[in-house]
């Protein structure tokens, strides 16, 4: 590699519909890519809206354990699997969110996280299925409210529904939302995360633990939840497929993930071959 083309020292990266195919896995390609830059020193995180049973499983496409960012910038996880922050939702403001939840109305499903846990209250429900199907495990069924009682405070919620209803539901939880902080994860999710959090906090600790500056990483993303990420580093790359806004944040549009766009990408930049 040619390190005077490529001048940064941590790449960061969304994992659905970024460094994720359509079909839930990392390509070859993208594996290969990653694994060389590893090799080169370069620090590699993972980023996600995801709890981390659904992050760790993809640390076998890589040469070594990778440190990594969950439920989009509230859990902060080193190489050795050290927890470098961990940010929860006030229990108050938790047993809120269920109620908005249940008044809504609107179809759908409500899940909970913790670091250690998925919960939802109906595993049969057809939106747990389909994120079961897609995460490849399940979720522990409990009673929500009964688990806030015990004092345990989550990382983050996520109401899980069909596209069509996601500004709905965006617009429910952001009306009583106390300052938490709501975006959308996907055409389907709705995240709750805690006041002040999302990605970019996450990216600024691990920058903190890598000891290098913002201006020394690059970060691959699709989604509204990756906007303040993609602003918060030294170059913002959005993918083809992503929405407008994330575009429009974004320093440069690559190619889409199905097209291997972060692997592409790097190829290029790096100058691998």
């Amino acid at each position: 590699m040619n390190k005077k083309t490529f001048p940064y020292k941590a790449i960061f990266s969304d994992m659905d519909l970024t460094l994720l195919r359509s079909n839930g896995k990392i390509s070859k390609l993208g594996a290969h890519v990653l694994n060389l830059a590893l090799r080169d020193g370069i620090k590699i995180c993972l980023v996600s809206a995801r709890h981390p049973q659904g992050i760790e499983p993809f640390f076998s496409y890589f040469d070594k354990r990778l440190p990594y960012v969950a439920y989009n910038g509230a859990l902060a996880v080193d190489e050795e699997g050290n927890i470098i922050h961990n940010y929860t939702i006030p229990i108050e403001q938790a047993h809120c969110m269920l109620q908005v939840a249940k008044e809504s109305g609107i179809p759908g499903a409500m899940m909970m996280y913790t670091p250690e846990h998925w919960f939802v209250e109906d595993i049969k429900n057809q939106y747990v299925q389909r994120e079961i199907e897609y995460m490849g495990h399940e979720p522990e069924a409990v009673n929500l409210e009964e688990v806030l009682n015990s004092g345990l405070e989550p990382n983050k919620f996520l109401f899980f529904s069909d596209p069509e209803y996601s500004k709905d539901v965006e617009n429910v939880f952001m009306s009583s939302s106390q300052g938490l902080h709501i975006c959308r994860s996907s055409l389907w999710s709705v995240d709750i995360m805690p006041s002040g959090i999302n990605k970019s906090v996450g990216v600024e600790a691990m920058l903190t633990h890598f000891g290098l500056s913002a201006e020394e990483a690059i970060a691959f993303g699709d989604s509204p939840n990756d906007i303040e990420m993609l602003k918060s580093v030294g170059l913002g790359v959005a993918m083809g497929n992503a929405s407008q806004d994330v575009k429009e944040a974004a320093a440069v549009t690559i190619s889409s993930n199905d097209e291997d766009g972060v692997g592409h990408f790097l190829i290029d930049y790096m100058d691998y071959h």
